[in-house]
Order: structure tokens, then sequence, then C-alpha cells
């Protein structure tokens, strides 16, 4: 590994560091993996890692995590979806500091499809789990500029499984 000099980084040159171990994961077309060749070519995957009545059994728990910081967020209400009744966020609902070790959020980390989507995008069953955030997605709101908002399908359950956060989409 190249030596940095902390010199030249305190001053804000940029340091070149070493390539990262998968850097060239998506480098090697074509792929035998549905999910490499999906993001290879379209930068995301949906991968239909958790069966329905679940997914709907943790977008539930996720509401229920919602509406038990008592700011006023009610799921059946979408005028309630707003910053004003959700805790702090980024982004229309990363959720960075308060999520993190939710029990609903581990047990879909450790769902077999998540595991597999993972184990066959990295190739390998050798994997460590994340756990540096979440995402509760609410589609219809209307207090965000667009730059904010991300494309989501309402009719859409499912985990984005090519980046350390998990998704869940409701």
């Amino acid at each position: 590994m190249p030596s940095i000099d902390l010199a030249l980084a305190q001053k804000g040159d940029p340091v070149a560091l070493p390539p990262h171990k998968y850097a060239d994961l998506l480098d090697h077309a074509p792929y035998k993996s549905r999910i490499k060749q999906a993001l290879a070519t379209d930068g995301f995957v949906v991968v239909p890692a958790i069966p329905e009545e679940r997914a709907l059994a943790y977008a539930d728990r996720a509401y229920d995590w919602l509406e038990a910081f008592g700011l006023g967020f009610d799921r059946r209400d979408e005028a309630t979806w707003t910053n004003a009744h959700l805790p702090p966020h980024v982004k229309g609902g990363m959720f960075s500091s308060r999520i993190y070790h939710e029990d609903f959020l581990w047990a879909i980390r450790c769902e077999q499809g998540v595991v597999d989507g993972f184990a066959e995008l990295w190739g390998t069953d050798k994997l460590t789990t994340s756990f540096d955030g979440g995402s509760i997605m609410l589609c219809h709101r209307t207090d965000l500029p667009p730059a904010q908002k991300w494309e989501v399908r309402p009719s859409s359950l499912s985990l984005s499984l090519g980046h350390p956060s998990q998704a869940l989409r409701s």
C-alpha cells in the first residue's frame, strides 16, 4: 500500500489512495449474474428478496417506529408525511442516527433473500452486514422540493441490494 503524504493531505490537495479490493467489480462484462448485469447497465437493481407478506409486516413495523416519536405522523394521513411530523432525516427518509439497531432492520438484513442477493453480487457467502442507517421512503410527499424526492413506484415492495443501506419501499 502506498504511503500517504500527510503534509500534502493537510493542504487539501488530493491524495492518491489504492483502489478498493472490489473497485473493478463491474468491469468484466458480460456477467453471468443478473444482479451485476443490472447494476452495470442501470446503476441499480431490485431483487425480490422478501415474500410480500413479510415485506408488508416490515413496512408496518417501520410505520410503528415513525409513529412512536409522537410528532403527529400517521400512516393513514398523508398530510402528516412532512418534516414537521418526522424525526430528523435527509433526502426525504434516510434516518442515519436513530434507526441503526431497530429489530425490524436486523430482521430484514438477515432475510435469506437479502443475504443471497449480496452473496451473488460479491461472489461470496462470507458477508458482514452494515448498520449505518436505513430508509423509509414515503411516496406522495408534498413538502419536499423535486431535488429531494426519490423516484419510487407506490406499488413497489422491495429492498435495494447494491448499497449497504436497505430501502424498504411502501
